[in-house]
C-alpha cells in the first residue's frame, strides 16, 4: 500500500520542492549537493507499490528510493531512480496527502530544459499554474509543453489552491549537468530563502567535462594514426 513516513514530526511548511529525473540529472544533482553541503537533511520517504523493486542504500541502510528531506520552513521530495510511469498516480497521490497536511504556501517543482547546444551558462526558465507568479532571476516560458509527474502535480495542486512553479535549467548535457544544477539552485535559493555556495558544484563539473574531453582525444589519436597509415601503406 503506498504511503510516507517521517521520521520526525513536522509542523506546516512553507514550501514543498520536487525534483525528479530531468535532463542533465539536475535536479538530483542539485538535491545532492544541497544534502553534501547540509543545507537539507533526510527525514523520511515515500513508499510506492509500484516501485517496491528499487532500493537506495545510504550508509549501509536501505531505504525507500523517494526520500523526504527538510530545510527549516521547506522540504524536498526527490527521487534516487527515473519514475516509472506506472509510480506517477501513486506518488502524486502521496505528495497530495503531504500538502493537506504541511498545508505549503507554494509547490516548487525543479527540472531541466533541453538547450539546442553547448553554452558558458544557463538560463533558467519557469511556467506556473498561477498567472501572477513572478520568479527573479528565472524567464517566463512562453511556449511549449509540460509532460509526465510535473504536469500531474501541477492540476493536482491546482485543486488544492496552492500555487506551484516549475524551475527548468537550461542544459546541452547527457551527464551530470552541475553549472545548471548550480543556476535551478541560485533561482531556488532566492525563492526559500536559503544560502549555499554552489563554486564546488561548477568545479567539479568542469573537471569532468576536461577528463571526458582528454579521454576522448586519447581514444581518437591511435583511430587517426591508423588512417593517415592506411592512406599511405
Amino acid at each position: 500500500m503506498d504511503s510516507y513516513y517521517l521520521d520526525e514530526p513536522l509542523k506546516e511548511v512553507d514550501f514543498v520542492i520536487t525534483a525528479f529525473q530531468t535532463a542533465g540529472y539536475i535536479s538530483f544533482l542539485a538535491v545532492k549537493y544541497l544534502e553534501e553541503q547540509k543545507v537539507i537533511k533526510d527525514i523520511g520517504g515515500i513508499n510506492l507499490d509500484s516501485m517496491r523493486e528499487f532500493g537506495d542504500v545510504s550508509d549501509g541502510l536501505i531505504q525507500s528510493p523517494i526520500r523526504i528531506l527538510s530545510s527549516g520552513s521547506a522540504i524536498f521530495i526527490a527521487s534516487q531512480f527515473p519514475l516509472m510511469q506506472s509510480a506517477v498516480e501513486g506518488l502524486v497521490g502521496q505528495i497530495s496527502s503531504i500538502c493537506k497536511k504541511l498545508k505549503p504556501k507554494k509547490i516548487i517543482a525543479l527540472d531541466g530544459i533541453n538547450a539546442d547546444s553547448a553554452r558558458e551558462g544557463s538560463q533558467v526558465y519557469y511556467a506556473s499554474n498561477d498567472s501572477k507568479l513572478k520568479i527573479d532571476g528565472a524567464k517566463k516560458l512562453e511556449e511549449g509543453a509540460i509532460i509526465g509527474v510535473n504536469a500531474h502535480l501541477s492540476f493536482m495542486t491546482k485543486e488544492l489552491g496552492i500555487p506551484m512553479a516549475i524551475l527548468m535549467a537550461e542544459t546541452h548535457s547527457s551527464i551530470p549537468d552541475g553549472i545548471a544544477a548550480s543556476a535551478l539552485i541560485s533561482v531556488l535559493s532566492q525563492m526559500i530563502g536559503i544560502k549555499v555556495d554552489t563554486s564546488k558544484l561548477v568545479s567539479e563539473y568542469k573537471k569532468t567535462i576536461n577528463k571526458i574531453n582528454e579521454l576522448l582525444k586519447r581514444v581518437q589519436r591511435p583511430k587517426q594514426s591508423e588512417d593517415t597509415e592506411n592512406m599511405y601503406g
